[in-house]
């Protein structure tokens, strides 16, 4: 078959498709997936197809449904005439900030007749799992260029939240090619960091510079943490050491963790969170590269033996904790000045990581679907992936971002 005729092909499982018509997309485009799935040796379910038109809806099509979360491979669907400098910046910033593999599927209109092809294709440096599928892409349709981005390069705020004039200014610095980088050092020499804070926010009041170094600083971290779980031969020790005192990674009720990991003789934790009540919270850390996550048992998935034996060791941590209570307590206090509770200690495990199973054509909603089944016969433990920690903590610091902007709005 011919360039041309692959070409043809996929124009063929669009063509008569009504794009803005309440359908779930998956139904809507299957014949499109399908086309793509066996092109790469993937099942249909490792992709998530969406209509994008504009900069400000690429986060919300393609990460703020429940459905895409569970999916490898994202599909930016983008009719004739919507594809524009600002919405392909949009979408490679929200690739940045994602992770997951984007494709970006175009169609044109000329002379009355509808033509498909991928325009682009993004993908994390060190992912060879998807570099390898998005290669065989490449050389079927012969028609794109893929991109290899290294996560971390995250822009610090979400498109969907900046202000239109904001980015369109982006934009044109990736067209200019000038680097964050070059461009903040120009603007402190320059003496307007004032200026560059109330432009970004677009408000008559803006947020303040420190509000945006914060906000900046942890969504860089967010995406090196996800570039991290992406990556098979992250261990938990990394994971550790790069979550450290993040505290707030995992919600807003932990206010620092504590300065000790080792409370009783034989047990170190992983991260012992303080809440705002005084009580305190273990965490966990488990190997992002889990074959075992899940498995298969009876026509259900379960949870495999490997977070079974996280499980155990931490409810044991927790046992100990309780057989020890009172001397620790009195030990915290008396040596270094730490006043806790720990009649209410509870822990999280945090495991695996869904992007490692996309080969057995296991989806994260039937991971996620094991794990809550599984959550819900415990009582002090809660199980999670990294892709649930990394990805509520990335909505988070969106929905602060847009909070703000809203107040700031009102006034």
């Amino acid at each position: 078959m011919t360039p041309e005729e692959k070409i043809e092909q996929l124009s063929a499982t669009l063509r008569g498709v009504n794009h803005p018509a309440p359908v779930i997309s998956h139904v809507k485009y299957r014949k499109t997936v399908e086309l793509l799935a066996s092109a790469i040796g993937q099942p249909p379910n490792a992709f998530y197809p969406s209509r994008v038109s504009a900069p400000s809806n690429v986060s919300v099509r393609l990460a703020q449904s429940k459905t895409a979360l569970g999916n490898a491979f994202l599909i930016a669907v983008i009719l004739d005439g919507e594809l524009s400098p600002q919405l392909s910046s949009a979408a490679k910033r929200f690739f940045l900030s994602d992770g997951r593999p984007l494709i970006l599927l175009q169609q044109k209109i000329s002379n009355g007749v509808e033509r498909w092809s991928i325009g682009a294709a993004f993908v994390a440096k060190g992912d060879r799992k998807s570099i390898d599928s998005l290669k065989l892409l490449a050389d079927f349709f012969t028609t794109f260029h893929l991109t290899e981005l290294e996560v971390s390069e995250s822009l610090t705020l979400p498109s969907s939240a900046l202000p239109a004039k904001v980015v369109s200014m982006l934009s044109a610095m990736d067209e200019a090619g000038i680097s964050p980088t070059e461009f903040a050092q120009a603007v402190i020499e320059r003496g307007e960091v004032d200026d560059l804070m109330a432009a970004l926010t677009g408000t008559r009041v803006g947020l303040s510079a420190a509000e945006i170094a914060v906000l900046s600083k942890r969504r860089e971290e967010v995406a090196e943490l996800k570039r991290l779980a992406l990556t098979p031969r992250t261990t938990e020790t990394t994971l550790q050491a790069a979550i450290s005192n993040k505290y707030w990674l995992f919600g807003g009720k932990y206010v620092r963790v504590l300065p000790r990991r080792r409370f009783t003789l034989l047990d170190e934790f992983d991260i012992p969170l303080l809440c705002a009540d005084g009580s305190v919270h273990i965490v966990e850390l488990k190997g992002p590269f889990i074959e075992s996550l899940v498995t298969d048992q009876r026509k259900h998935f379960i949870v495999g033996n490997e977070v079974h034996r996280a499980v155990s060791q931490t409810i044991n941590y927790l046992r100990t904790i309780d057989d020890q209570r009172a001397v620790v307590q009195t030990e915290l206090r008396e040596e270094i000045n730490l006043d806790i509770d720990l009649r209410r200690i509870h822990a999280t495990v945090v495991i695996g990581h869904p992007h490692h199973l996309n080969d057995r054509g296991i989806t994260r909603s039937q991971i996620d679907q094991a794990f809550r089944a599984y959550n819900s016969h415990l009582s002090r433990v809660n199980v999670m992936t990294y892709a649930d920690l990394l990805d509520s903590a990335e909505r988070s610091l969106t929905f602060e971002v847009e909070a703000w902007l809203q107040a700031s709005d009102r006034v």
